[in-house]
């Protein structure tokens, strides 16, 4: 009797191509769930989420009906009154999206097959399919291989009786099947095998971020007029796509665009229910800016919740000076200490020009960064004994917060100098308003981050086959931007650096990513090294760690 063995291995190569390697599951990676034929609440819902297809099949061998979505279910038969002469599969398949795996489901299903009858020969299954790695295990019921006729109540379909679920996980795909399990079956005197969904509840882990793979629009072509301009963010994700994507301006209100495809609303009803690229324009009103420099950031979220921020990305806003009464410059221009300026005195002049020596300013973990410029009048006199405003906000934050820091004033040069004491990556603006009861009239800013570094290192140098290893380290100087940054572990695979696992950075800079090792047939000696890559949502460039190297044993 050939019996499941010989399903199992016809499943396995339709339902999944096999992978030599599995990833591990990582600890703080995002989950989203995905209903079929009936919701949380039980409504109808579509069973798109589920593809059929067979295996030696002939035309008419296998009945497919999907009535989901008018409160129905998805129905799988073999076909009544015929025999098969060949090991017959039918199917319907939720495979989870590339880069995602499948850690929880729970069903509500019937199945039911013929009973044997006397000196016939034959042997039919209805079973749920689990696929894990290139391997598939029917678990339902068999005419000659169990003793199960059928389980399940199709009468209730929402009965607890009909529920199931396992705990082998996770997995790459689930199949609700239907097969004659030997090379040759007779017909039975009814329906040889039928399995029914009704209600399905599949939760899939995506441990991929997305990504931000292009900026563009009016706002990076040139300084921006007193009038509307548009910056355009191109983003995709391989694994459940991109619901949204936000965009804010010197780190102020946040606004979201919600990826416009009809799947990507919960509940959801597709395997991968957002789209894979995304192409979202934002507008950007220079006249309710003031003159100066300004930055514009946002980020990508898909649809189990992970989000990659991108930015900042500096523009200008330019208008035409008013005109003005000539006036002979004075050399210097000094006012009273900025906290005894009554409300409507000028500080320092109705027009000034701010300048930075630097706009990028890199300092050592720890240690505070010094930001200096000058304040000038636009006749390029200095502007002395002025009290210029200090803001900042985090970078690759999530609706990160504008802090206001400690003012500074001018000197006699109309030089300045503010130091910032906090590691991670800022973005720290400088404004002057001629009025301190006004709005600024010039702002300049400054990217201020700390020197970044990525630690990694194994639990063990050596292990056995079939147990579990466990890198962990740090990402130094990432400050407040570092939580949830995405560290991925790679390996040596065929002479090439190769992507084998992703973890998440804690809120202090720490991860852990562990891997058990089971598709061995030699000693083999592996070398690993963390990276953290640059993107447009990452302040500083690519980070990598140290080549490490670990042996592994067979025995």
């Amino acid at each position: 009797m050939i019996g499941l063995s010989l399903v199992a291995r016809l499943l396995s190569c339709a339902l999944v191509a096999g992978i030599a390697l599995s990833l591990p599951h990582v600890a703080d990676a995002k989950t989203y769930t995905v209903w079929s034929c009936r919701g949380p609440a039980g409504e109808p819902l579509s069973a798109a989420a589920w593809t059929t297809r067979t295996v030696n099949a002939a035309a008419g061998d296998v009945a497919f009906a999907d009535t989901c979505a008018e409160g129905g279910s998805l129905r799988v038969s073999l076909a009544p009154g015929r025999g098969f002469d060949a090991a017959v599969v039918g199917m319907a398949a939720f495979s989870a999206p590339p880069g995602t795996r499948i850690v929880d489901y729970r069903l509500w299903r019937s199945l039911a097959v013929a009973p044997p009858q006397f000196l016939r020969a034959f042997d039919y299954g209805a079973a749920i399919a689990e696929s894990n790695g290139g391997a598939s295990v029917p678990r339902g019921c068999s005419t000659m291989s169990s003793t199960c006729r059928s389980a399940g109540d199709p009468g209730d379909p929402l009965a607890p009786v009909n529920e199931f679920t396992h705990d082998g996980l996770p997995l790459d795909a689930l199949g609700l099947q239907v097969s004659c399990e030997r090379s040759w079956c007779q017909a039975p005197s009814g329906t040889p095998a039928r399995a029914e969904l009704y209600r399905a509840r599949v939760v899939v882990d995506d441990s991929l971020p997305p990504a931000v793979a292009q900026l563009f629009g009016s706002v990076l072509e040139g300084p921006v007029p007193a009038g509307p301009a548009t910056l355009t963010v191109a983003a995709s994700d391989a694994g459940a796509g991109v619901a949204s994507v936000s965009l804010s301006i010197d780190g102020g209100a946040t606004r979201t665009a919600a990826a416009a495809h009809p799947a990507c609303r919960e509940p959801y009803v597709v395997a991968a229910p957002c789209p894979g690229t995304v192409t979202e324009s934002f507008s950007i009103d220079g006249a309710a800016l003031t003159p100066g420099r300004h930055s514009v950031s946002g980020t990508v979220s898909d649809a189990a919740g992970n989000v990659t921020g991108w930015g900042p990305v500096d523009f200008e806003v330019r208008r035409p000076d008013a005109p003005v009464t000539p006036a002979p410059p004075a050399p210097v221009t000094s006012i009273a200490p900025a906290a005894h300026v009554p409300t409507g005195v000028v500080n320092g002049g109705p027009a000034a020009r701010l300048r930075l020596a630097k706009r990028s300013v890199v300092h050592a973990p720890g240690k505070p960064a010094r930001l200096t410029g000058t304040l000038r009048t636009p006749q390029g006199e200095p502007i002395a004994n002025a009290r210029l405003q200090l803001t900042s906000f985090d970078l690759g934050v999530e609706d990160a917060e504008r802090r206001r820091l400690a003012p500074v004033a001018t000197d006699a040069r109309g030089r300045f100098t503010a130091i910032v004491r906090r590691d991670g990556a800022q973005r720290v603006t400088v404004a002057f308003a001629a009025d301190p009861a006004a709005e600024p009239t010039a702002s300049v800013s400054a990217t201020v981050r700390t020197r970044l570094s990525l630690i990694a290192a194994p639990d063990r140098g050596w292990l056995l086959k079939g147990r579990t290893l466990t890198l962990s380290g740090r990402l130094r100087g990432a400050g407040a931007s570092g939580r949830g940054a995405i560290v991925r572990v790679e390996s040596i695979v065929n002479g090439r650096w190769t992507p084998v696992g992703v973890a998440r950075a804690r809120a202090d800079g720490r991860y852990r990513w562990r891997y058990r090792f089971v598709h061995l047939t030699r000693d083999t000696t592996f070398s690993f090294r963390a990276l953290v890559e640059q993107t447009p949502g990452w302040p500083w460039p690519s980070v990598r760690s140290a080549r490490l190297r670990v042996n592994v044993d067979i025995t």
